[in-house]
């Protein structure tokens, strides 16, 4: 593609980050979408990162911590064993996307 012959193809890109071990921990602070499938259907939960590199049992984790009406949570990935994919976010407000629905295994 000619960026230079058509400049609003640039609007177009999508960021894909490939997260090498050892990364999460620029996602602290940030907002974070996951898409989930729950019964063949997608959603997606939005939360603050918060990185931790000193959980006793799962070594450095990302805590993705979110606020819902049923109750907040906080969605774990641990570092040494997720190998997904980031992407910029399309949802206002958000930073990053991680998609937890077609990873195998995470």
């Amino acid at each position: 593609m000619d960026l230079a012959a058509n400049p609003a193809a640039i609007l177009e890109l999508k960021k894909v980050f490939v997260m090498p071990k050892g990364r999460l921990e620029q996602l602290h602070g940030s907002s974070i979408e996951v898409e989930l499938e729950n019964q063949g259907s997608l959603r997606s939960i939005t939360g603050r990162g918060n990185y931790d590199e000193r959980d006793p049992d799962l070594g450095s984790v990302l805590r993705i911590l979110v606020s819902d009406p049923s109750g907040d949570f906080e969605l774990l990935i641990a570092e040494s064993s997720w190998s997904g994919t980031l992407e910029s976010s399309e949802l206002p407000g958000c930073d990053y996307r991680i998609s937890l629905s077609a990873c195998t295994p995470c």
